[in-house]
């Protein structure tokens, strides 16, 4: 996906106006609506950031709600999704806010949309809906619109201090579970997960697909048809996996699945360390990190060293070496490294922890799968839990909300919020990996000179033609999604993106 810059014109008898160019639309170079630009076919437009919020009210399994969400998408507007099994506290608000207990519910600011239909209804409306976006543009949400719920308020709220694998890991596990966690909640309560006996085996922490099936029917007042997507969708977004001999990779009444327990999901790094062993500096785990991580990428990255050959990593010695001192990173002080001690750290940490990741699970099919891996993989560092999205928006950019996310990575409470860049560097983007083709290649940075060698990166990232490409003729900027997703990193609106170019360039 790329994200087109759109150049601002004006002509002497118009008012000032947003010029959309559509690259595939042979009305180019006049002046469109912003309707008509956005479902042209081929059109990629860059919205500008909110002011003011959208709201939508559901539940799980709800293809209504589904619908509504997928329809946000397309048109490009970002939304915060309350879910009615987590909070359900919000239903009381929802109803007075619109008179109705049905989902989905949409809001702009304070204003009610209504369900996917209304949303229709809205868009059909030319002038109303650039009333109302323009209004999401300019105007923070009043008061009286809906309000984002508190992470705590939700009744699967966890704040650590039960059920945590040591008396340290107080407060890291600080999460929001989304809708399908709490769908596995729920199962449990109904006693639909369990343990099952089929013949000789035993299948611990397993559901039957006929009993979930028949379970979420009820539950739900669903078809049969919506009842099996949501037994794929719980099973596509990694909650559970099959047991069953039988072949098949669509969810059948007559398989077995089994949940993933907490012992799954322990960090990869996960090692006892003797009372003796000190702390280490940034500087002494990095130099190891360097050490090690030189000669296993020269044999494992391709010639662009974007793509890792997987297969090179069997038996691979490097790689065993790796392994054994990724354990150290939990004797590593953080709290005494200089900012770009931690940058350089948890860049090369970032990077390596994916492919570790990677290795051990597979590569993610799917943007859910993507999702799990980046909240749900840890390392122990220093003591604390991290997953990559906490390196990523925790640490390296400041404790910022990444892309689908409510809040910020590190609570008020949270011990490792004070380890987060006082000062982002937007560089950062062009350092770490997210194991795509579109992504920097893989480098390795030392704590001395890590700003200067971030920069080159940078440069030789901008300086490809797949990434930076200027379209003189129609006067746009072809750009890489990085700018549209951390917009807010690189100035947030998109004279600052352009100027944060030409300075990096």
């Amino acid at each position: 996906v790329e994200v087109v810059i759109l150049i601002t014109r004006r002509r002497s008898n118009e008012r000032r106006s947003s010029v959309h160019f559509c690259r595939f639309c042979s009305s180019c170079h006049t002046f469109l609506l912003t309707r008509i630009v956005r479902y042209c076919a081929g059109v990629i437009m860059a919205e500008e950031d909110l002011k003011g919020t959208v709201i939508v009210y559901s539940i799980v399994g709800c293809t209504k709600c589904d619908a509504a969400k997928q329809h946000l998408s397309k048109l490009r507007i970002p939304y915060a999704d309350i879910s009615l099994d987590s909070f359900p506290q919000c239903r009381d608000e929802m109803e007075r806010l619109c008179g109705s207990t049905d989902v989905p519910q949409i809001f702009f600011n304070d204003v009610h949309v209504g369900d996917d239909e209304g949303l229709n209804a809205l868009v059909e409306d030319v002038t109303r809906f650039d009333a109302l976006m323009e209004m999401l543009r300019t105007e923070e949400a009043p008061r009286g619109a809906p309000l984002l719920p508190q992470p705590q308020t939700s009744i699967d709220y966890q704040d650590g201090s039960e059920n945590s694998a040591s008396s340290d890991s107080d407060g890291i596990f600080l999460c929001i579970p989304n809708e399908y966690s709490r769908l596995v909640a729920s199962m449990k309560k109904a006693n639909i997960i369990k343990d099952n006996r089929v013949g000789p085996t035993i299948y611990r922490n397993s559901f039957k697909g006929e009993h979930f099936i028949n379970w979420i029917m009820q539950q739900r007042h669903l078809k049969l048809k919506d009842a099996l997507e949501i037994g794929q969708e719980l099973i596509e977004r990694q909650f559970g996996r099959q047991m069953s001999k039988e072949n098949g990779e669509i969810f059948s009444p007559e398989r077995y699945y089994q949940i993933h327990t907490r012992e799954e999901s322990v960090a990869l790094n996960a090692s006892l360390i003797a009372d003796q062993q000190s702390p280490i500096t940034a500087k002494e785990l990095n130099e190891m990190l360097v050490t090690v991580l030189e000669p296993l990428y020269k044999s494992i990255l391709a010639d662009n060293r974007k793509m890792v050959k997987f297969t090179s990593l069997d038996d691979n010695e490097h790689f065993q070496e790796y392994v054994h001192i990724s354990k150290d990173m939990q004797r590593l002080n953080v709290q005494d490294a200089t900012p770009n001690e931690k940058i350089a750290v948890f860049v090369n940490i970032f990077n390596i922890m994916l492919i570790h990741a990677f290795t051990k699970f597979g590569a993610p099919s799917n943007v859910w799968q993507r999702r799990k891996l980046l909240n749900s993989t840890y390392y122990v560092i220093g003591g604390e839990l991290y997953s990559l999205q906490s390196i990523l928006n925790g640490i390296l950019r400041g404790n910022r909300r990444g892309l689908d996310m409510l809040w910020e990575p590190f609570g008020s409470q949270d011990r490792r919020l004070h380890l987060a860049l006082n000062v982002p560097i937007p560089l950062v983007h062009f350092a770490v990996n997210y194991g795509t083709k579109s992504g920097p290649p893989i480098r390795l940075y030392s704590i001395e000179k890590v700003i200067e060698e971030m920069r080159t990166a940078a440069r030789d990232f901008l300086s490809c033609d797949d990434n930076l490409r200027i379209d003189v003729k129609k006067s746009i900027i072809f750009l890489p999604s990085i700018f549209k997703w951390y917009a807010e990193d690189f100035g947030g609106s998109k004279r600052k993106v352009h100027f944060y170019i030409d300075k990096a360039t």
